[in-house]
């Protein structure tokens, strides 16, 4: 049964205050009981009459559309989950507000996509410009006019690319992932095999982002290659340029099993969000079974020996899980909970210079050229310390770095039984993987900054440079802090407690 009233969705609670043009009987036949007590196949369109359907959704979420009048192209307007809980509305129409024709045919006239948490973005197709796209499709937080991103606008009733974001981390935590998955939805409704991405910043982490919604043709590391082919060049021309890898739809449901608890599934359990939180399983595989194999952050991992099978959901530390926050089934459904209460973070000892030093010079030469500059700009000015995250390995406090302290009683409780000189580079290489994301998004807001006038050739040559500068960093820092690590005279400058 849907959850959400029916009156908000004909008039939607905080947003633009146009309702859905959804007829009741319509309305009424999707949320009846269904024939024989079984829901739509998601293989097949069940017939609700005067060209709406209704079909299945993967874990008994259920999706409702209509056929766009000209074309007959299957049109998405509204995805819920097994619980009933609405993650996606859209209105489909020829014209704008008051009448006015945007596109003069039948398109979207605005969507609104639920985020991690229970938040929702809404899409507004053509309503902003761009210097670089022209006409513009925009991204506000709802209810509001804010404008969090732009992106060329597309035609949403037949898609033939995927667009760029302006500025992705702009937009709130899990709204990305949301508008590209929306995309995936009405493409795969559309039967449309393959897009391509069409914009100047063919990055490893937008490759990653796609792969979430999508799967790139042909063999994995070489469309990754091509993928990312030129990038740099086309990053700092800010050509918006058709890339060569084409993506098949491939979206994953969204579920809530419980208030802040948002899963996204696809091949089983791909990502749980707790709050704002992205818990990650690795893609491309069944999910790593033995602790070990587990890299640091927050991850969703197979537990071993369990008939049927259960899932951890947490913080991994040094290879092994440090804390289990959930154990969720295969269907996503919550067999313990054991979330930490919300705590204002107190930031605790600061780390030595050249432990920070040797931070920021790895986040540089995990960056692109331009960007390592700024990332060694944030590190001469920036102060790092360890903090008790309840839910992150990394998280930024104004222009304070915060990392997890828990990574010190992980390795000392881990030292008697480990190599020293593996389980000290473990430590730094799980310092630098919390801390890059955060990072990077600074330095990259940084970048946007201060190269307004500059060439590209000239950040070419400051890229290049401070990834030199980096790398010597790197060199004159890193074996002595590992060797003292090893050796235990490094364990004062770790926290002695979480």
């Amino acid at each position: 049964m849907i959850r959400l009233d029916p009156n908000a969705i004909f008039n939607p609670p905080g947003g633009n205050g146009l309702p859905l043009p959804i007829p009741r009987e319509v309305w009424d036949g999707f949320l009846a009981p269904p024939a024989g007590g079984r829901a739509p196949s998601t293989a097949q369109r069940a017939d609700l009459g005067r060209g709406w359907w209704a079909m299945g959704a993967a874990l008994d979420g259920r999706m409702l559309g209509d056929r766009d009048p000209a074309s007959g192209s299957p049109r998405p307007w509204l995805l819920t989950d097994r619980e009933g809980r609405v993650h996606v509305t859209a209105r489909w129409e020829a014209g704008g507000p008051s009448g006015a024709d945007r596109r003069g045919k039948a398109e979207l006239f605005w969507a609104r996509l639920r985020l991690p948490g229970g938040g929702w973005i809404e899409i507004e197709p053509g309503t902003a410009r761009h210097p670089l796209w022209g006409r513009c499709d925009r991204v506000v937080a709802a209810g509001t006019a804010e404008t969090l991103a732009r992106y060329a606008a597309v035609a949403y009733g037949k898609l033939v690319f995927l667009p760029a974001l302006e500025d992705p981390s702009a937009l709130p935590a899990g709204a990305a992932e949301a508008l590209l998955n929306f995309l995936a939805l009405l493409m795969s409704a559309q039967n449309c095999s393959a897009a391509r991405y069409r914009g100047p910043y063919p990055t490893a982490r937008l490759f990653e982002g796609l792969r979430r919604s999508f799967v790139p043709r042909g063999d994995l590391e070489q469309a990754r290659e091509r993928f990312q082919d030129g990038e740099l060049a086309l990053a700092l021309a800010g050509e918006a340029r058709e890339n060569p890898v084409e993506w098949a739809p491939r979206p994953w449901t969204p579920m809530e099993p419980a208030e802040g608890v948002s899963i996204r599934y696809r091949d089983g359990i791909e990502t749980v969000w707790i709050g704002d939180v992205p818990f990650r399983r690795l893609q491309g595989r069944p999910g790593p079974e033995q602790k070990a194999t587990l890299p640091a952050g927050g991850r969703v991992w197979k537990i071993p020996d369990r008939n049927p099978p259960e899932y951890g959901v947490g913080l991994v530390l040094l290879g092994e899980p440090h804390r289990v926050f959930l154990i969720l089934d295969d269907v996503g459904r919550i067999l313990r909970d054991e979330r930490p209460r919300e705590s204002t973070v107190a930031p605790g000892p600061l780390l030595p210079a050249d432990w920070r030093e040797l931070i920021f010079a790895w986040c540089a030469l995990r960056s692109t050229p331009p960007l390592a500059a700024a990332v060694l700009e944030l590190g001469r000015e920036s102060e790092v310390r360890w903090a008790a995250l309840p839910l992150r390995l990394g998280a930024v406090q104004g222009d304070r770095f915060l990392v997890q302290s828990a990574l010190a009683a992980q390795y000392r409780r881990l030292l008697p039984r480990a190599d020293p000189g593996e389980l000290a580079l473990m430590l730094l290489s799980d310092v630098v993987s919390g801390l890059l994301p955060v990072v990077l998004g600074r330095a990259q807001s940084r970048l946007l900054e201060t190269a307004g006038g500059r060439s590209a050739e000239a950040l070419i040559a400051a890229g290049a440079a401070a990834h030199r500068r980096a790398r010597a960093v790197a060199e004159r820092l890193a074996p002595p802090l590992l060797h003292a690590l090893a050796e235990g005279r490094w364990l004062e400058a770790l926290p002695a407690a979480e």
